[in-house]
């Protein structure tokens, strides 16, 4: 999480992070780490930029294509 999601919004990149701690095949899972900080490093933009499947990852594409 650290260096893939919030070291890429550190850098203003648009990243996602993939949450698979529900899944009963993922035997292991790491929590939250030390992160860099970066403007509008929120619990909410976390939970924006996280997603639980990939199949969430297209409408999200469509969005940014679409601006």
């Amino acid at each position: 999480m650290a260096a893939d999601f919030c070291g890429a919004r550190r850098f203003e990149f648009q990243s996602l992070l993939l949450d698979r701690s529900n899944n009963p095949r993922v035997t292991v899972y790491q929590d939250w780490l030390e992160a860099p900080d970066y403007p509008g490093k929120t619990p909410l933009d976390i939970e924006q930029g996280t997603v639980t499947d990939l199949l969430q990852i297209m409408p999200l594409l469509e969005a940014v294509r679409s601006r």
